[in-house]
């Protein structure tokens, strides 16, 4: 089985990419996708509760710290956090350090869950 790919800038690294397009719970884990940006924010995918067919994909985009969220949504299907994965790419990939973006500029936030 092959990951979905992901459509991100040059300069984004992909360090793992375990995003499948099913709901097996074995592949439904804590670790799906993790990606460094140019400017050291980090794009993280996981499945909660894992290995659970119930739960749902979390995107979560952080600072140059994990300890910094800057961005999070829940998805109902792989697709659909790939497409956001791509957005939330393009949109903290480039250099502007966050302390000069004003939280209106920041992309609202796509959740096509209402209870997570």
């Amino acid at each position: 089985m092959t990951p979905i790919p992901l459509d991100l800038p040059a300069s984004a690294r992909v360090l793992f990419n375990s995003l499948f397009s099913t709901h097996e719970p074995s592949l439904l884990e804590q670790g799906l996708v993790s990606i460094v940006l140019d400017n050291g924010r980090h794009i993280d995918v996981s499945w909660h509760p894992e290995h659970e067919s119930s739960g749902c994909y979390y995107l979560t985009v952080y600072g140059e710290s994990w300890a910094e969220t800057i961005h999070s949504a829940t998805f109902d299907n792989a697709e659909s956090v790939a497409a956001a994965v791509a957005r939330a790419a393009r949109d903290f990939s480039d250099s502007t350090p966050l302390t000069t973006i004003a939280p209106s500029e920041l992309p609202v936030e796509q959740s096509t869950r209402a209870n997570h």
